[in-house]
């Protein structure tokens, strides 16, 4: 009895030991497909991502060439930059260069340079009469007045007579000046008083007299003017008036301006 027993489980046992394994099986196929399956798709994710990191790294590398290239430029444009300073502060750095012409010009546009005025307040008595045969005087051709008058004495120097040398290796400007002289001397009518006339009975006082008695005093007051050193304060304003003039010259100021 207990030897059918035995048989009899066995016997039972084997069908379900069968179903078992046929279930084991079957869960591993479907394992291996649910593997299979994650896979493929870990594999299609992980293609879409080397993709689109390919494409983000291609328009990266294509944004870093765009900013070499920006760079590139702004750096040539740089060195233009500094070319064209380097240029500039070389231009700067360099001394000037001045010419007798250009300084020359500079006076062309002023002939005369007056520097100096002379004031004056002059009277004097004219006399005169009339002459007969062989240089006898008339009779009661007598005449005389009284004149007194101002007088403006100008003195300066002629600018087309200077002579300018400029001398590039000693920095040298050399003026030489013509002397000073007197360019005008000027009575203005209004200042002019006729006074204490008296007529000859043949000879009357006439506007010539006093004329000519002006004429003679200006040479005397002329000469006044020059012993009072109106000729020799003039050379030393004309000087000094140059000087300033050519102040305004760019570049005057790294040259040593010598007067002769």
């Amino acid at each position: 009895m207990d030897e059918y027993n035995e048989k009899r489980t066995d016997t039972e046992e084997r069908p379900a030991l069968a179903r078992t394994w046929k279930k084991l099986r079957r869960y591993a196929v479907i394992g291996v497909l649910i593997l299979m399956v994650n896979l493929i798709a870990f594999s299609i994710v992980a293609w879409n991502i080397n993709r689109k990191l390919k494409s983000e790294l291609s328009d990266a590398e294509k944004e870093m060439q765009i900013l070499q290239d920006l760079v590139d430029k702004e750096q040539g444009e740089n060195e233009s930059l500094q070319e064209t300073l380097d240029e500039l502060l070389s231009i700067q750095d360099a001394e000037p260069v001045i010419t007798s012409t250009q300084l020359q010009e500079q006076l062309e546009s002023v002939r005369e340079l007056v520097t100096q005025k002379y004031l004056y307040t002059d009277a004097d008595r004219g006399e005169y009469h009339k002459t007969w045969l062989f240089d006898w005087d008339m009779p009661f051709s007598d005449k005389s007045f009284l004149i007194r008058y101002d007088g403006i004495i100008k003195a300066g120097i002629d600018l087309n007579e200077v002579k300018i040398d400029v001398n590039e290796d000693t920095r040298t400007i050399t003026v030489t000046l013509p002397p000073s002289r007197i360019t005008d001397n000027n009575v203005p009518q209004e200042t002019i008083e006729t006074i204490d006339i008296k007529d000859g009975l043949f000879n009357k006082v006439t506007i010539d007299d006093s004329n000519a008695l002006i004429a003679e005093r200006k040479q005397i007051m002329e000469q006044k003017a020059i012993e009072r050193g109106l000729l020799t304060d003039a050379d030393a304003e004309a000087k000094a008036v140059i000087r300033a003039f050519f102040s305004l010259v760019p570049g005057i100021d790294t040259y040593e301006l010598v007067f002769q």
